[in-house]
């Protein structure tokens, strides 16, 4: 027969382990608590788009981020794709007035959205 006080410790046990989930914090800037805004980015806007790969640094102007490709991307036939999974997903950005530019993710540094 199992004592209720060994019932009760058990309880006790698993519920002082159990994991609290951690608290998140607002970022700070010069000390003082950025604005609680939950910002999202609207990608019918322009941006440019400034990327970084090792030590090369540029900017594509006023360009659009329009989606992206990987392994449930369609091809021109309208078939789905792998044949870009090899290098995981590449964004597909649009430049105003030229040619679509595809992109690995990582390359992106920041965007600067136009007015």
């Amino acid at each position: 027969m199992i004592k209720p006080t060994l019932i009760l410790f058990h309880v006790f046990l698993c519920c002082s382990c159990a994991t609290k989930p951690p608290v998140t914090h607002p970022p700070e800037i010069g000390g003082q608590t950025v604005p609680e805004n939950n910002i999202v980015i609207d990608f019918r806007k322009s941006y440019n788009v400034y990327w970084r790969n090792g030590e090369s640094v540029g900017v594509i102007p006023n360009a659009r981020i329009i989606g992206y490709t990987g392994e449930t991307a369609r091809d021109v036939s309208g078939s789905y794709s792998k044949r870009y999974s090899t290098f995981g997903s590449w964004l597909v950005i649009e430049p105003c007035g030229a040619g679509r530019i595809y992109m690995p993710q990582g390359m992106v540094a920041y965007l600067q959205q136009n007015r």
